[in-house]
């Protein structure tokens, strides 16, 4: 009975078709609908209209920049790609692979899961980018943001002296309604790929230092409420990536909104 219960829980999660190129599907326990593209992911609240949110998020570059802007302040201007691979990245190849689905493209899977913890998002990089004149230039993946909030970094990382992997995606009236954190990246041997997070105008960059990295590697940031912590869900915290509606947590706003810092004052 209880295996019986879980599976009829895990399945109103499950991903269906959404027309000819899409996939979407609810997230009960976050108030979530998410809907899945070959170009990404949009996220909106499933049964509050009211909270009026639109979230997009776009790979649209993968490489390494061709000029080496001081790690954090990165333009993601002329990506250099792999061989045969456009350093500005079209639209994929949607695939389904229950439980997840997969926007495959020549050197990358984007890839989505379901569940009662989120929405995990995760990055694959197939192949190592060509290498620049410049050693030791890091790789950027460059994600497009659209709809109605705004990302802005987390100066708390940078208060501590170390790289930044939290952002947070605010509204209209400067409100945080989602986080952007616990960035996590890995190479194909489980050692640990240096990663951090940094914004330029509509835009979030991901960047890694892979020069020891054995490819391919794994990328995962982690998308929740503003004052979700993974200490807070100690019986299933996963560092994978999570889409998590801001809903009705408050507490601890105004400690985010002191700790945050605008776009133009990235250092």
């Amino acid at each position: 009975m209880g295996m019986r219960l879980a599976d009829l829980t895990q399945s109103e999660y499950v991903f269906s078709p959404d027309g000819e190129s899409a996939f979407s599907a609810p997230n009960r326990a976050h108030d979530l609908r998410a809907k899945v593209t070959p170009s990404g992911i949009e996220i909106v609240s499933r049964t509050r209209p009211n909270a009026a949110f639109r979230l997009a998020l776009e790979v649209v570059g993968f490489g390494r920049p061709r000029t080496v802007p001081r790690l954090g302040a990165l333009e993601a201007q002329g990506l250099v790609s792999t061989p045969g691979d456009a350093s500005r990245q079209n639209p994929g190849r949607l695939v389904a692979h229950e439980p997840r689905i997969e926007i495959q493209r020549d050197a990358m899977i984007e890839w989505y899961v379901n569940g009662p913890k989120g929405i995990e998002q995760g990055f694959t990089l197939l192949e190592r980018p060509a290498a620049t004149a410049c050693e030791g230039t890091p790789v950027v993946i460059e994600l497009a943001v659209r709809g109605t909030l705004t990302p802005v970094v987390e100066a708390r990382a940078e208060e501590e002296g170390v790289p930044s992997r939290s952002l947070l995606f605010e509204d209209a009236r400067g409100e945080p309604v989602l986080r952007y954190a616990q960035l996590q990246a890995t190479d194909a041997a489980g050692r640990e790929v240096r990663s951090r997070l940094s914004i330029a105008p509509g835009r979030i960059l991901i960047e890694l230092e892979d020069r020891d990295a054995l490819y391919p590697l794994t990328v995962d940031p982690l998308l929740t409420s503003p004052v979700w912590t993974a200490e807070s869900d100690q019986t299933g915290a996963s560092f994978g990536s999570a889409l998590q509606q801001w809903a009705d947590a408050t507490a601890g706003a105004n400690d985010l909104r002191r700790s945050r810092r605008p776009a133009g004052q990235i250092e």
